[in-house]
């Protein structure tokens, strides 16, 4: 029996399901603690598939939770301009209409949908996020080599009938009011008549802030499984972009030990004891040297 996960995204486009139940039967056997951050519709579809009786009986037992989110994350975008927002939920999904409303929907009886309102009230916790994860996205906006490679991937994954440039080209440059425009040469056009093939035009459609909210969708899923000190479940499309920036972690931490050794190594060839004519300076300067060759090359600031 493994020890807790958590459940945000099921899936990048959502149209798919909200819910994954075969994941989350699977969870609930293999898991001592699930926890599923929930917004209106993901707590509208367990209520409806699950039971409303037979749902708070799974979360009064502690083995499944549910937190309600009290705000959204998501990219905005004005005039070619996207900068990623934290938005406070809409009246009309807040949790106090929220639970209410859907149990109601569920229940025949008035009486009996109220007293287990009630219970729900007591039962489930309000989450959000907090600008870290804004700050974290504007990060990884910065990295052209993650971006380019879950762009790649979001394509190929959503669009399969698009043909994306070899040289595929999508830059991200932040403005001075901290907000970023995107340089690219797809043709949405032509990936949107594949994409639309499977997802309703009425649903979404490719493009730089849909994209650029995905990057941001993997941050959000890292933050509460982080949070909540879990594992992560996700479909494959949103877990492949958090393997990317894990790896892309890895990659850079590897990096960073590799020339560490090589700046240990440079030390190792400087004399002992040092020479009365070489100043302090004069060593760092003999560092920065051997560190340029080295690494085959010079740098201008």
């Amino acid at each position: 029996m493994f020890e807790s996960v958590s459940i945000r995204s099921p899936r990048l486009v959502t149209n798919r399901g909200l819910v994954n139940f075969g994941a989350l039967a699977e969870k609930l056997v293999f898991y001592d603690r699930v926890t599923i951050v929930a917004d209106y519709g993901t707590l509208q579809t367990l209520v409806q598939r699950i039971g409303p009786e037979l749902l708070f009986r799974f979360i009064s037992n502690g083995h499944l939770t549910v937190q309600y989110l009290k705000n959204m994350v998501g990219v905005y975008t004005h005039e070619g301009k996207h900068k990623p927002v934290c938005i406070d939920v809409p009246e009309k999904l807040d949790i106090n209409v929220a639970i209410p409303e859907i149990l109601h929907k569920a229940i025949d009886k008035h009486g009996r949908a109220q007293r287990l309102t009630e219970k729900y009230f007591s039962k489930i916790a309000q989450v959000s996020y907090d600008e870290s994860v804004n700050a974290a996205t504007s990060h990884d906006f910065a990295d052209s080599a993650y971006v380019l490679s879950v762009v790649r991937y979001l394509l190929q994954t959503y669009a399969p009938g698009y043909a994306c440039p070899e040289s595929l080209v999508f830059g991200i440059e932040k403005d001075s009011d901290e907000t970023f425009v995107v340089s690219t040469n797809i043709d949405f056009v032509a990936a949107n008549a594949s994409y639309h093939a499977t997802v309703p035009a009425s649903h979404s459609s490719l493009g730089p802030s849909m994209l650029l909210s995905m990057i941001q969708v993997a941050r959000s899923n890292m933050y509460f499984a982080a949070n909540l000190g879990a594992e992560m479940s996700a479909e494959e499309d949103a877990a492949a972009v958090v393997r990317m920036k894990m790896n892309q972690l890895a990659d850079a931490t590897t990096n960073s030990a590799n020339q560490i050794e090589h700046f240990q190594d440079f030390i190792l060839m400087i004399p002992a004891p040092l020479p009365k004519s070489l100043t302090a300076e004069s060593v760092r300067s003999k560092i920065f040297t051997q560190s340029l060759s080295r690494r085959g090359g010079s740098r201008t600031g």
